[in-house]
């Protein structure tokens, strides 16, 4: 694949999304950018290779150092990109897998819900007639 402004522009506008506006891609990144597209490597897998990057408590500053280590090099390496698309792709299982968990939990807690507003009504209405049982029974004795 090209390199083309728009692939370019896609992935300058994804990795500033990453809290580093002021960013510009320098001639080195420009390069490895160039390669891992020759590679093969889409523009989706570019973007989940910066994702992977910030998802990465090293480099994220969680080291001996506390160095951060956030640099696209760090991202599209070729020692490192499967790497980050890995991690990536854990992470977005990870958060589908929390997703349906909600889901499920949110439509069970719903289900419920409703079960006890229909107990509830059924209470109410059998206290109800009840009642009127009550009444006309006494007024029927009256």
């Amino acid at each position: 694949m090209r390199l083309t402004e728009q692939i370019k522009d896609a992935i300058i506008t994804h990795y500033k999304s990453y809290d580093h506006p002021r960013w510009h891609l320098k001639a080195k990144e420009r390069k490895l950018l160039k390669d891992r597209l020759e590679d093969g490597y889409t523009v989706e897998e570019l973007k989940m290779a910066i994702d992977g990057l910030h998802l990465t408590d090293w480099n994220m500053g969680k080291n001996p150092g506390g160095t951060e280590y956030l640099g696209i090099y760090y991202a599209f390496h070729e020692d490192k990109i499967d790497g980050r698309i890995s991690t990536a792709e854990k992470h977005a299982k990870e958060m589908e897998r929390e997703r349906s968990v909600k889901e499920k939990l949110d439509r069970e807690h719903s289900e419920r819900v409703k079960a006890n507003q229909d107990r509830v009504e059924a209470g109410e209405n059998s206290t109800k007639l009840y009642r009127e049982a009550l009444r006309k029974s006494s007024d029927t004795m009256n």
